[in-house]
């Protein structure tokens, strides 16, 4: 399961933050924050609680006594336990919770057409583009029981005049902090289908995952 801790191991408490303003504010001035999706607790109690990288990086410790944040060789072992990312997606992904989505894949109705079939006659399912959406189920099996649920993640959108911190993707994403050897801010990051997860990705102390802890 997810991280729900509000405390360092030494007892320091962890910082609740509850507005986007003080989020920003925290990784600003690297400091360590957590909360709940949204600021709702009953997406603490589904989901655990979101940190941010300097809680995750914290001298203090996050994880609980005999416990540790997974490294990025333990990163490695589990993804290639699993069949790596894009066939061991689904040993790890939750049995319900993500939302269906499409994905693009070729016609099958026109790819089966002989090459003189296919002049002068056009594709009623794809129109001759030679491509289709296809519905796909972002649930997974839970066969390893990694439990992998869509809690979503915190991001900032830092636009022209703008710098705004949104929650992002319930449903349909989610991401989980890696001690990584070489780069600190290192995440397990799974959207819906394989393609759009990832097990290498960077981020700045403004952006807010998920923990998972191994046993020493």
């Amino acid at each position: 399961e997810n991280l729900h801790s509000f405390y360092f191991q030494n007892g320091d408490p962890i910082p609740i933050v509850k507005s986007k303003e003080a989020w920003d504010f925290a990784a600003y001035t690297e400091k360590p924050a957590c909360c709940y999706y949204e600021n709702k607790s009953e997406n603490g109690d589904k989901y655990g609680l979101i940190y941010n990288w300097y809680a995750v990086n914290d001298p203090r410790g996050l994880a609980p006594k005999s416990w540790h944040i997974p490294s990025g060789d333990e990163k490695d072992k589990l993804i290639e336990f699993v069949g790596g990312i894009e066939n061991g997606l689904l040993k790890l992904k939750s049995i319900s919770g993500w939302e269906n989505d499409w994905i693009i894949i070729n016609c099958l109705n026109c790819s089966k057409w002989k090459p003189e079939e296919k002049a002068g006659k056009i594709c009623d399912k794809c129109s001759d583009t030679r491509k289709v959406k296809s519905f796909i189920s972002g649930n997974g099996t839970n066969s390893t029981g990694f439990n992998a649920s869509p809690g979503g993640y915190i991001a900032l959108d830092n636009g022209p005049n703008t710098r705004e911190i949104y929650f992002y993707d319930i449903g349909h994403y989610s991401g989980w902090w890696v001690m990584e050897r070489k780069i600190s801010n290192d995440i397990i990051f799974f959207g819906p289908t394989p393609l759009s997860s990832s097990v290498i990705c960077h981020y700045d102390g403004t952006m807010g995952f998920y923990v998972r802890c191994i046993k020493d």
